[in-house]
């Protein structure tokens, strides 16, 4: 059985960062890793998005007052399309895998609880 694609994009400007950081850790913990294979997306504060793996994204992972996103290096942009938005790499030598489903802080609960739950 093909692994399911799952992108996860947390971070970002707001005052909520760290936070948000917390849940992309605890969500990605949650993930089954036989059905899903993520594709973690972080925002730093600037708003510039990074491709991370998942056992490097954060900095401090373990300290909820110095945690942190770390910069990759491997840089995405968001681009407006005719039809759909599309995730394209900064450098086009980076290759970013097609994504089957994305999860953010406003995600569909349904959605969400059909990933971390067994046989859903």
């Amino acid at each position: 059985m093909r692994k399911i694609r799952v992108g996860l994009i947390f971070g970002g400007k707001s005052a909520e960062h760290e936070v948000s950081l917390q849940s992309a850790r605890n969500i990605l913990d949650a993930l089954d890793p036989q059905r899903f294979e993520p594709v973690l997306i972080g925002i730093d504060k600037q708003g510039q998005w990074h491709v991370n793996d998942p056992d490097s994204f954060l900095l401090n992972a373990d300290d909820p007052a110095r945690i942190a996103l770390h910069r990759s290096g491997r840089g995405v942009a968001l681009l407006p399309g005719a039809q759909q938005q599309q995730l394209r790499p900064t450098q086009p030598e980076q290759a970013l895998a097609q994504i089957d489903v994305a999860l953010q802080r406003h995600a569909d609960d349904q959605l969400l609880r059909s990933a971390v739950e067994p046989g859903a």
